[in-house]
């Protein structure tokens, strides 16, 4: 009896040389991981700050109409948008999250 492996009909024998490209685990593979992970807790702990903030605004404005209390929320926003371009960046990231997490972002304003 013979031992003989069959391989499918598109089978291509790989040599050495092309083996260093399926292996992976570049160096820079693992820093840009590990960026993507630190962008990722930066973005949450943005998130959690703007919420913080949106409970105290919808807290200290309580007695106010929801139209009077969306308007005043939205030209804080926008002045804190407007004050550097890392305020900008942090603030997009994280009115980006509030949408994306709407259910935690909804609990938040009617908790508060």
């Amino acid at each position: 009896m013979e031992n003989k492996m069959k391989m499918p009909a598109n089978y291509n024998v790989m040599n050495e040389e092309e083996m260093t490209y399926t292996q992976g685990g570049s160096a820079i593979g693992a820093i840009s991981a590990l960026a993507g992970t630190a962008f990722s807790i930066w973005n949450l702990y943005n998130y959690y700050k703007g919420m913080v903030a949106t409970r105290n605004y919808v807290a200290a404005h309580k007695g106010q109409d929801t139209a009077a209390l969306l308007e005043g929320g939205m030209n804080t926003y926008v002045n804190y948008l407007q004050k550097d371009l890392i305020s900008a960046f942090k603030g997009i990231c994280a009115g980006t999250a509030a949408v994306g997490l709407w259910p935690i972002t909804a609990l938040v304003i009617i908790t508060a």
